[in-house]
């Protein structure tokens, strides 16, 4: 049997639940242990706002304005930590534990979503897994499941966090005083600590706000 989505296969054993249209999984639920439980799951979510993906509360969290007005407030607030000139190719400590104030932003905000829908952590994994499934054997995505991996998993990303840090810190320090398309050709003065080992006049190679400067 097929859902409404036209891709979606009712799991159960029983032939005569194979054989009856999608409104008769309820009653099938209730009488087949064999009933996928991510199947419930999935008409839940779907229910939520009818002619929307399954997914949809979930974008719809992290596009919720207060929670976008959080994000952008910890960006502006700790940009200016990372003005800093890193000539070894590292970066400094507190960067990553930004990053993980960043994400736990992230997981708190996951965290309202499921309180909202009545779902646990394990039942979302445990239907991700399932619906990672159910896409790759038809080879198609009509839930948008990719799209909302990476969006979910944008956040664990360091490189992906530096850059919206880096965007916000060139911002807040003025858009001439680093332009992103001629860095490499422009002078800029910075205060940089020597790496040990080098030597009067040697050039040193940095990197500023996601640039290389040499």
């Amino acid at each position: 049997v097929r859902s409404r989505r036209g891709w979606r296969r009712l799991r159960c054993a029983r032939p005569a639940c194979r054989r009856a249209p999608r409104m008769a999984v309820s009653k099938c639920a209730a009488q087949c242990p064999a009933y996928d439980p991510n199947e419930r799951i999935w008409e839940k979510l779907a229910a939520v706002y009818p002619g929307s993906s399954s997914l949809e509360p979930f974008m719809r969290g992290f596009r919720d304005g207060g929670f976008q007005d959080v994000v952008q407030g910890f960006v502006f607030q700790r940009a200016r930590e990372f003005a800093v000139a890193c000539p070894d190719g590292s970066c400094p400590l507190s960067w990553t534990h930004c990053h993980g104030e960043y994400k736990q932003l992230f997981e708190d905000q996951m965290d309202r979503v499921l309180s909202g829908l009545d779902l646990s952590k394990q039942e979302v994994r445990d239907f991700c897994l399932w619906l990672k499934a159910e896409t790759d054997f038809f080879e198609d995505d009509p839930e948008g499941f990719y799209p909302f991996l990476d969006t979910i998993t944008a956040a664990e990303d360091f490189q992906v966090f530096l850059a919206v840090m880096f965007a916000e810190a060139r911002r807040q320090h003025g858009s001439d005083e680093l332009p992103p398309s001629d860095a490499a050709s422009s002078t800029h003065q910075l205060d940089v600590v020597v790496p040990e080992g080098a030597f009067p006049g040697e050039a040193i190679a940095v990197d500023y706000l996601g640039v290389r400067l040499e």
